[in-house]
Parts: structure tokens; sequence; C-alpha cells
């Protein structure tokens, strides 16, 4: 009984030197993939689907000030391709035919590729070198669609036809379109000037070949 009394008047002690600041929040249960007693190889983090998990909520003298924020929703509709950089997060919306942008650290979302000569009409993936440019593939506009460092559409590279492309990645300075049309193949473009390098494999069953390729 007298172990519980001098806890709490150390808690009691803590709260009065804390002043006003809120009670600390409990920590979250810790989650893993695979779980114990398997190694971890993967940590949950957190989640966003839009707007709602990222940005803060308008205070009352805000909204009083401002007005009421218009009723649309922001927020992914059909999330596919994913890549990340510096705390940014680019997601392809397939329904929503934009790149989502999904800011961490600085707490905001947006949308890239919704208008003008870069808006998007199916995007599936996106690749980012390492000066922060944006390869986005899509599908409906037959195109590698790139977008800078500061998300201002660039210009978009020709896949030659015919050709479906559904996902793009980077090595060095070659850009690699997977197209799984009836040729089956995949398309090895300029980073820079979107220049045909070269294509290797083909549709069919045989050593090289491919039948369905997606990703």
């Amino acid at each position: 009984m007298r172990r519980r009394s001098a806890d709490t008047v150390c808690f009691a002690a803590v709260v009065a030197v804390a002043g006003c600041q809120s009670a600390p929040k409990a920590e979250r249960a810790l989650v893993f993939f695979p779980a114990p007693p398997a190694a971890p190889r993967v940590q949950f983090l957190t989640w966003a689907s839009g707007a709602d998990e990222l940005e803060s909520k308008r205070g009352a003298f805000e909204t009083f000030v401002l007005g009421e924020e218009p009723a649309v929703k922001r927020a992914i509709q059909k999330p596919y391709g994913i890549a990340a950089r510096d705390g940014v997060v680019y997601v392809c919306d397939t329904k929503g035919l934009s790149l989502c942008r999904l800011d961490f650290r600085n707490r905001s979302f947006s949308v890239v590729g919704s208008s003008g000569p870069g808006r998007l009409r199916k995007p599936l993936n996106v690749v980012i070198d390492p000066l922060g440019y944006k390869f986005v593939v899509d599908s409906d506009r037959k195109q590698v669609v790139v977008f800078g460092p500061d998300d201002a559409y660039v210009t978009a590279f020709d896949v030659p036809p015919p050709c479906h492309p559904v996902d793009v990645a980077l090595y060095e300075n070659e850009l690699y379109v997977l197209d799984n049309d009836e040729s089956c193949r995949i398309v090895v473009l300029d980073r820079t000037s979107g220049k045909l390098l070269r294509q290797f494999g083909a549709s069919g069953g045989e050593p090289g070949q491919f039948k369905i390729p997606n990703a």
C-alpha cells in the first residue's frame, strides 16, 4: 500500500512540473512483418489515404475568418504504383487520373498531372531518379510522362507502337518500360532524351519470352 502511494505522489509531482501540458499519449504497439518468432523484416509506421490523415484541421476561429472549406474529398481513389523520396510519397491514382503527392514531413496532400500538357489519363507506375525527376508510365497516353523536381510537367516520351506500357524502371541513364501488348517486350529509352536505345523480349513461353508481364 505504501508503494502505491509513493507512485501516486511521484506521478502528481511530474504533472505539477509539466504545468498545463497534456499527458503523454500511450505508445502504440509496434507492428512487424513477419510476426514473432520469425525475424522481422518490415515495420508498419503509418498510413494515409489523402488530406484527412495528413493536414491539420481548421480551428473554429480560422473557419469563422476564412469560411467553410469546400466539401471536396482530396484522397486517393484507386492507388496503384508508388515511389518515395525525401519523406514524400507519390502514388499513381488510376481512377483519380493523377499522381498523388503525400508529404509526410510537411503534412500536406496535393495532386500532380491533373491538367495541362502533363495531364495523366491512366497512370500505372512511377519511378524517381536521383535528381528528383518523376517518370510516370501512362497506358492510355502510351507514354512515359516526366515531371521535374518541383513536380512541374517537363516532357513526355513516346513508347514505340503497338504498345500498352504498364511499368517503368530506372538503371543509370536508361528507362526500362514494360510493354504487355501482343509484342510483350521491354523497351529501353534514354532517361534524358527519351530516345529508343533497344528492345528485348517477345511473346511466348520460351526462355527470354513473356506471356502476361505486369510489373
